[in-house]
């Protein structure tokens, strides 16, 4: 017998439970939250990159957009709790849309024990930096995406281990991440860690039918006004590169990334009350190289496109790329600044700076917001690409299907 799981079920699931359950709670809160946007972006077309041969980059674009978050909370005296949050988006020109974004339901029982259902972020795998090796749950959004990252539909038991001087927290976990056919190809997550202050320290695994374990570590050391911290994945299968055709699927690797950040207090200066700085390296054993990634493009670039097969084979090649610029190489380096409340006229500037250490190639978005007394918000972002070496070299950043991208935007909320 055959049992399929689909991922939207189980938001559904969870939000007529949350709907349900709360109509018994002894406390419920019910918010809703509508903003206002208006977007303009542009996007200047890089014609010679290797992505772009079926579809040009989208030319200046003015979108008015209406957005709505609900969120319902609640708690009854059993200890059930639960939130469903669900977005609408409505697009006069084009097409409304609607998603459930978290809709779990969390049942605790015991002393530190709980169970969790539904669509939502496991946060135990999250770290502190840009980067997150050893998160093999969470979704991110690409380097230049604006939003929120989709939850993951999920099942989480935690648990509490006390002791004389720590306690020991352990989270197990399967994540509904397409149809299965059997239970048994679930994937299984584990993580364990405790808090010693100033120190953080995990353990996680992964494991699933017909894949080698996974196994990863998270640390960092708290200071007064920031941290230091690290993370570090171990597989043995299903390398960056295999998936590319390079190499062999035989062998051990390792993906790791380390890096501070801080805040200062600079309201003496009067220039600006805060500082924020943060630094991050990482490496991928199994990324690319500078000379893989060269011969995947050029092979992009070369394949014809006469016929429908050879655009579907065009298009799938192009998909093991997608929107993965500036995660599959090998050695990374992303630096950020942000100052904030700038002159106390409610202004912040930021500028963040991913370079790929290997071909040189570098993506650098800056941002201006303004935001008087919160009353709406106003900002401008610029994203530019390029390479250390000049425009000829080439590189992750000069095959992207765009070289720069601008956007306007103005939101109020009610």
């Amino acid at each position: 017998m055959t049992a399929r799981v689909g991922r939207r079920s189980i938001a559904v699931i969870a939000a007529a439970l949350s709907i349900a359950i709360s109509a018994a709670a002894e406390e419920v809160k019910f918010m809703q939250d509508l903003d206002l946007s208006l977007y303009g972006t542009e996007d200047q077309g890089n014609s010679s990159s290797p992505f772009a041969r079926l579809q040009a980059p989208s030319a200046w674009t003015l979108t008015p957009a209406l957005y709505g978050d609900y969120t319902l909370r609640f708690q009854t005296d059993s200890g059930v709790s639960g939130q469903l949050t669900a977005s609408a988006t409505d697009v006069p020109s084009s097409s409304f849309s609607a998603a459930i974004d978290q809709a779990w339901v969390k049942a605790t029982f015991g002393e530190g024990w709980a169970l969790d259902f539904g669509r939502r972020t496991l946060n135990e795998w999250k770290g502190d930096g840009y980067w997150h090796p050893s998160d093999l749950v969470n979704n991110y959004l690409s380097w230049n995406a604006i939003g929120q990252a989709a939850g993951n539909d999920s099942v989480e038991l935690y648990g509490l281990i006390p002791f004389s001087e720590f306690n020991i927290d352990f989270n197990v976990a399967t994540v509904f991440t397409d149809i299965v056919a059997y239970p048994s190809d679930l994937p299984l997550f584990v993580t364990a860690g405790s808090i010693l202050y100033p120190f953080e320290i995990r353990a996680k695994a992964a494991f699933q039918s017909g894949r080698l374990p996974r196994i990863g570590a998270s640390a960092s050391y708290s200071l007064e006004s920031g941290s230091i911290y690290a993370d570090a994945l171990w597989l043995q299968d299903n390398p960056i590169t295999e998936s590319f055709g390079f190499g062999t699927s035989e062998g051990s690797w390792f993906r790791y990334s380390g890096g501070f950040q801080w805040t200062f207090d600079i309201t003496q200066s009067r220039a600006a009350q805060s500082l924020f700085l943060q630094l991050e390296y990482q490496r991928q054993d199994d990324g690319l190289d500078s000379a893989q990634f060269s011969d995947y493009f050029s092979t992009l670039q070369s394949m014809p496109l006469i016929d429908s097969h050879g655009q579907s084979a065009y298009a799938n090649e192009a998909g093991l790329m997608s929107t993965r610029f500036f995660t599959l190489g090998q050695d990374y380096l992303f630096a950020d600044a942000t100052l904030g409340e700038i002159a106390n006229a409610h202004i912040s500037v930021s500028e963040s700076y991913l370079l790929n250490i290997d071909d040189l190639s570098f993506a650098l978005q800056s941002s201006l917001t303004w935001s008087p007394r919160n009353l709406f918000s106003i900002c401008f972002s610029a994203i530019n690409v390029g390479n250390l070496a000049g425009p000829t070299y080439g590189g992750e950043a000069l095959n992207l299907p765009i070289s720069a991208q601008y956007q306007l935007a103005l939101t109020r909320s009610f």
